[in-house]
């Protein structure tokens, strides 16, 4: 017998999303910074045991730049089997409408409280989970710390105990529908952004051209666009400091998921 499903993780900025989409799956298929709006596409992940195949997909945080239109970003809600509200110690008017919105949908709703560490105690998160409990009829309220890897394989026997019966769609070596270069792309503008912080826009794109696998070795060259000289000056840092920090960064990212030896090329263009 064999089971199938479709999990969107949903939320506000910074909660937490894609790390334990990353932590489903076993590798960094989503890039996660402290900066808003990292995760700028949905990002699917499919994770396979077993009889089980799920498909989940991360999506970008809510903001006050995308309120107004969020309900867009969540067009392919009428398609999943579970809807995964990530929160964390606060509830905001974030929550107040993503919920709202939800209410409308009759799908099952799982409540995952992210970052219980900022919990100085847990007896601390007993009032919060009341006031949770008030909020909706959710299917499950989970605490976990997706960085600490705390309750996620409990999560995710939950999630299990919700999938459908289901034939899988995909081969189980396949776990995303993203490009081997989109992929490799974003974990060096994980790089940049963490680096750069408030230095240079999060919107700065990055572009694998090529990618040579040899035996030992995968050769990559990507190109990080920037807007100006002004910009470009600031990648590059004093006497090459940042791009090279960033290169070596970004390279041990690289050969941790691909599991080789890399030697990563980075070109800056206007």
């Amino acid at each position: 017998m064999y089971y199938y499903g479709i999990v969107i993780i949903v939320g506000r900025v910074n909660v937490g999303k894609s790390t334990i989409l990353n932590k489903f799956i076993n590798k960094k298929l989503s890039i996660t910074s402290h900066k808003i709006c990292t995760t700028r596409t949905n990002i699917i992940g499919i994770y396979n045991n077993n009889n089980y195949q799920i498909v989940f997909i991360d999506t970008p945080g809510i903001n006050n730049k995308n309120i107004n239109n969020f309900s867009k970003q969540y067009n392919i809600i009428s398609n999943v089997d579970i809807i995964l509200l990530v929160i964390n110690k606060y509830w905001t008017k974030y929550e107040e409408l993503i919920l709202n919105y939800l209410k409308k949908l009759n799908k099952l709703i799982l409540l995952v409280i992210n970052k219980i560490d900022f919990f100085k105690q847990r007896s601390d998160l007993l009032p919060y989970l009341s006031f949770l409990d008030k909020k909706y009829s959710f299917s499950n309220i989970v605490p976990i710390c997706a960085k600490k890897n705390s309750n996620i394989n409990m999560l995710l026997k939950i999630i299990h105990n919700h999938i459908p019966r289901g034939k899988p769609k995909f081969p189980d070596y396949i776990i995303t529908n993203q490009s081997y270069k989109f992929i490799l792309s974003e974990l060096i503008r994980e790089k940049i952004i963490k680096f750069l912080n408030k230095e240079l826009p999060y919107t700065t794109k990055v572009r694998v051209i090529s990618t040579n696998e040899l035996k030992n070795i995968c050769n990559i060259f990507a190109i990080i666009y920037v807007k100006n000289n002004s910009q470009k000056k600031i990648v590059i840092g004093n006497n090459g400091f940042l791009i090279k920090k960033i290169n070596f960064y970004a390279t041990k990212n690289i050969e941790f998921f691909i599991n080789k030896k890399v030697n990563l090329i980075l070109s800056i263009k206007i």
